[in-house]
């Protein structure tokens, strides 16, 4: 039986603050916040890699989690990676800590729920405000039907869903009782892995969204299988911002990569075939040599890791080959999907999200006393 007591509990972000893996921000929350059990929690953040992933597919919400109504909710997410130990040209990130991203799955109390949606500044005036990076914090209720289906997934995960107590709190989950802990696979925007029809994916890995969509799957209520494909325009579109985002936050030091730029000498060692290849008599094409720079790479290995789930491989060719071919699609559950946003469609029930037949409900912090979290 899962303790409900209010101890500390840990964040790191993709989607929202980015920081490295060796800061640590605690705060504490006031003791409660207005989400309902079996509600899903969804945020919108700006910069970092996912969020320009999904803005770069005409989508909003970056963030989604469901709420269990006992100061808990369920998320999934990652610390931020770090350059690698030692440098090197194919992999200028830690590979394992980009493949293989923790915590994964994971419940958490609302003092770290309130730190990984605000950092150090909480919420604007009256709590309701968003600000620390998180730019909207709303909920909506799974009950269309009025047989409360969100609540019943959000049962399911608190009460059926294998778990491992991390300490502090904080559970960490598994797809199965025998099986390794949950980890975030930045590879599941691109291939959710049949994860909505109760398969386990790649590395036990899944994103916050099809975290949520597994769970509707296992909890008996149905899976979301409503405009789940991304066409080849929205796939290019993706990579190519994402390639330019993870350069850009490098070059300047700052961001998610910040890091990974202290690197860059060792780069002057790399060399590769260049893409821009020119025909020369009587040579015919020729691909001239280019050094590209650590953050080059990096952007490289991060696409890469996104488009074909080689995290470990900087070679530019393997993200730019999904990129140009025009028979490459994505499939996947987004938080715009589980809230009946952008494209998707709405409905009580599956084929749609539980949770997409209610409209946005504002969040609100309140009742005496505090909850204390770090991550």
């Amino acid at each position: 039986m899962k303790a409900t007591q209010i101890l500390v509990g840990l964040w790191l972000g993709v989607g929202s603050v980015s920081v490295a893996t060796a800061d640590t921000v605690c705060g504490s929350s006031p003791a409660s916040v207005n989400i309902p059990g079996g509600a899903i929690g969804l945020q919108t953040s700006s910069g970092g890699p996912v969020a320009t992933v999904l803005n770069a597919a005409g989508e909003t919400r970056t963030h989604s989690m469901i709420s269990h109504g006992n100061g808990y909710v369920t998320h999934s997410t990652m610390y931020t990676p770090q350059a690698a130990s030692g440098f090197s040209c194919s992999s200028p990130v830690n590979v394992s800590q980009l493949q293989n991203g923790a915590p994964g799955m994971e419940q958490i109390n609302m003092g770290s729920l309130y730190a990984f949606t605000y950092g150090t500044s909480g919420p604007g005036s009256g709590g309701s405000g968003a600000s620390g990076g998180t730019l909207e914090f709303f909920y909506q209720n799974g009950n269309g039907d009025g047989t409360n289906r969100g609540l019943a997934t959000a049962n399911w995960l608190w009460n059926s869903a294998p778990y491992s107590a991390a300490g502090n709190g904080t559970y960490r989950l598994k797809f199965t009782s025998t099986g390794p802990l949950t980890t975030y696979l930045l590879y599941q925007y691109r291939d959710m892995q049949n994860i909505n029809n109760g398969g386990v994916p790649s590395n036990s890995g899944s994103v916050c969204s099809t975290t949520i969509a597994w769970a509707q799957y296992m909890s008996g209520n149905g899976s979301i299988n409503n405009n789940n494909t991304y066409s080849h325009t929205i796939v290019a579109n993706a990579l190519n911002a994402l390639h330019s985002t993870v350069y850009s936050t490098c070059q300047s030091g700052l961001g998610f990569w910040n890091g990974v730029l202290s690197s860059t000498f060792g780069a002057i060692a790399c060399t590769r075939d260049s893409d821009s290849c020119t025909n020369i008599w009587p040579f015919g094409n020729v691909c001239l040599p280019e050094m590209p720079s650590t953050c080059t790479l990096a952007a490289d290995q991060v696409s890469n890791c996104f488009a074909t789930n080689s995290c470990n491989s900087s070679n530019q060719k393997n993200w730019e080959n999904v990129r140009n071919t025009s028979s490459t699609t994505a499939t996947s559950v987004s938080p715009d999907n589980l809230g009946g946003w952008a494209n998707h469609g709405w409905g009580a029930s599956a084929p749609y999200s539980v949770w997409s037949y209610d409209s946005p409900n504002q969040v609100y912090w309140s009742s005496p006393g505090n909850v204390y979290g770090c991550w």
